[in-house]
Protein backbone atom coordinates (compact mmCIF):
# COMPACT_ATOMS: atom_id res chain seq x y z
CA UNK A 1 0.00 0.00 0.00
CA UNK A 2 1.46 3.59 -1.27
CA UNK A 3 1.66 6.07 1.49
CA UNK A 4 -0.61 8.87 1.66
CA UNK A 5 -0.22 12.05 0.35
CA UNK A 6 1.75 14.73 1.56
CA UNK A 7 1.06 18.38 2.25
CA UNK A 8 2.28 21.28 3.52
CA UNK A 9 1.86 24.98 3.39
CA UNK A 10 4.69 27.88 4.42
CA UNK A 11 4.92 31.42 3.71
CA UNK A 12 8.00 33.22 2.06
CA UNK A 13 8.57 36.87 0.69
CA UNK A 14 5.44 38.15 -0.10
CA UNK A 15 3.50 34.51 -0.98
CA UNK A 16 2.69 31.02 0.29
CA UNK A 17 3.82 28.00 -0.79
CA UNK A 18 1.79 24.63 -0.51
CA UNK A 19 3.64 21.31 -1.38
CA UNK A 20 1.84 18.75 -2.18
CA UNK A 21 3.76 14.73 -2.31
CA UNK A 22 2.80 11.64 -3.25
CA UNK A 23 0.18 9.49 -4.49
CA UNK A 24 -2.40 12.84 -4.44
CA UNK A 25 -5.83 11.58 -5.72
CA UNK A 26 -8.23 14.89 -6.39
CA UNK A 27 -9.76 15.11 -3.01
CA UNK A 28 -6.27 15.69 -1.34
CA UNK A 29 -5.95 18.59 -3.98
CA UNK A 30 -9.12 19.86 -2.75
CA UNK A 31 -8.56 19.46 0.67
CA UNK A 32 -4.63 21.18 -0.33
CA UNK A 33 -6.46 24.22 -2.06
CA UNK A 34 -8.74 24.37 1.12
CA UNK A 35 -6.24 24.97 3.29
CA UNK A 36 -4.51 27.22 1.14
CA UNK A 37 -7.74 29.32 0.60
CA UNK A 38 -7.93 29.77 4.81
CA UNK A 39 -3.86 30.03 4.83
CA UNK A 40 -3.97 33.12 2.62
CA UNK A 41 -7.09 35.12 3.80
CA UNK A 42 -5.54 34.77 7.17
CA UNK A 43 -2.66 35.96 5.67
CA UNK A 44 -3.46 38.53 3.77
CA UNK A 45 -1.85 36.72 0.72
CA UNK A 46 -2.48 37.74 -2.78
CA UNK A 47 -0.09 35.28 -4.35
CA UNK A 48 0.36 31.51 -4.51
CA UNK A 49 2.58 28.84 -5.32
CA UNK A 50 1.06 25.22 -5.61
CA UNK A 51 4.66 22.56 -5.71
CA UNK A 52 3.49 19.14 -7.01
CA UNK A 53 6.81 18.09 -8.50
CA UNK A 54 6.52 15.43 -5.70
CA UNK A 55 3.49 14.23 -6.55
CA UNK A 56 3.73 10.43 -7.74
CA UNK A 57 0.15 9.33 -9.17
CA UNK A 58 -1.11 11.11 -12.80
CA UNK A 59 -4.73 12.02 -12.76
CA UNK A 60 -7.37 12.02 -15.49
CA UNK A 61 -8.42 15.15 -18.09
CA UNK A 62 -11.61 15.34 -15.91
CA UNK A 63 -9.60 15.33 -12.29
CA UNK A 64 -7.62 18.24 -13.83
CA UNK A 65 -11.25 20.50 -14.82
CA UNK A 66 -12.89 19.48 -11.34
CA UNK A 67 -9.07 20.81 -9.64
CA UNK A 68 -9.36 24.12 -11.79
CA UNK A 69 -12.92 24.49 -11.02
CA UNK A 70 -12.29 24.18 -7.32
CA UNK A 71 -8.88 26.41 -7.61
CA UNK A 72 -11.27 28.96 -9.24
CA UNK A 73 -14.52 28.88 -6.36
CA UNK A 74 -11.99 28.60 -3.57
CA UNK A 75 -8.98 30.73 -4.10
CA UNK A 76 -10.94 33.74 -6.46
CA UNK A 77 -9.08 36.24 -3.93
CA UNK A 78 -5.61 35.66 -5.55
CA UNK A 79 -3.90 37.48 -8.00
CA UNK A 80 -1.46 35.15 -9.46
CA UNK A 81 -1.62 31.40 -8.67
CA UNK A 82 0.76 29.05 -10.23
CA UNK A 83 1.40 25.33 -9.69
CA UNK A 84 4.40 23.32 -10.37
CA UNK A 85 3.77 19.59 -11.84
CA UNK A 86 6.18 17.22 -13.67
CA UNK A 87 5.73 17.86 -17.42
CA UNK A 88 3.88 14.76 -17.95
CA UNK A 89 1.24 15.19 -15.79
CA UNK A 90 0.55 18.84 -17.18
CA UNK A 91 -2.92 18.62 -19.14
CA UNK A 92 -3.81 22.72 -19.19
CA UNK A 93 -7.03 21.98 -18.27
CA UNK A 94 -6.90 23.58 -14.42
CA UNK A 95 -5.36 26.10 -15.86
CA UNK A 96 -7.84 27.07 -18.51
CA UNK A 97 -11.21 26.26 -16.42
CA UNK A 98 -9.42 29.29 -13.83
CA UNK A 99 -8.62 31.55 -16.84
CA UNK A 100 -12.20 31.28 -17.80
CA UNK A 101 -13.73 32.13 -14.16
CA UNK A 102 -10.94 35.23 -14.04
CA UNK A 103 -7.78 33.65 -11.87
CA UNK A 104 -4.62 34.38 -13.12
CA UNK A 105 -3.58 30.98 -12.97
CA UNK A 106 -0.41 29.53 -14.58
CA UNK A 107 0.85 25.46 -14.67
CA UNK A 108 4.52 25.15 -14.88
CA UNK A 109 7.58 22.61 -15.13
CA UNK A 110 10.01 24.61 -14.42
CA UNK A 111 10.08 25.99 -10.38
CA UNK A 112 12.16 28.54 -11.14
CA UNK A 113 10.02 30.53 -13.99
CA UNK A 114 7.03 29.87 -11.41
CA UNK A 115 8.53 31.60 -8.81
CA UNK A 116 9.53 34.43 -11.33
CA UNK A 117 6.00 34.16 -12.23
CA UNK A 118 4.99 35.59 -8.98
CA UNK A 119 8.26 37.81 -8.21
CA UNK A 120 7.19 39.85 -11.57
CA UNK A 121 3.23 40.17 -9.92
CA UNK A 122 4.92 41.07 -6.43
CA UNK A 123 6.58 43.46 -7.90
CA UNK A 124 3.95 45.32 -10.51
CA UNK A 125 1.37 46.40 -7.75
CA UNK A 126 -1.03 47.85 -10.60
CA UNK A 127 -0.89 44.26 -12.41
CA UNK A 128 -1.55 42.92 -8.86
CA UNK A 129 -4.56 45.09 -8.81
CA UNK A 130 -3.21 46.60 -5.15
CA UNK A 131 -2.30 50.26 -5.58
CA UNK A 132 -0.17 50.10 -2.30
CA UNK A 133 1.43 46.77 -3.22
CA UNK A 134 1.32 43.30 -1.62
CA UNK A 135 0.41 43.06 2.05
CA UNK A 136 3.29 41.75 4.40
CA UNK A 137 2.70 40.53 7.92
Amino acid sequence: MDAPARFELERTAGYAIARVCGPARAEDYAAAIRALARYTREQQLRHALADCLGVTLKLGFSDHYAIGRHIADELHHLDRMVTVLPEPMITRASEKVAAGAGLQLRVMSDLAAAVAFLEEGLRAPAAAGQAGGPVQG
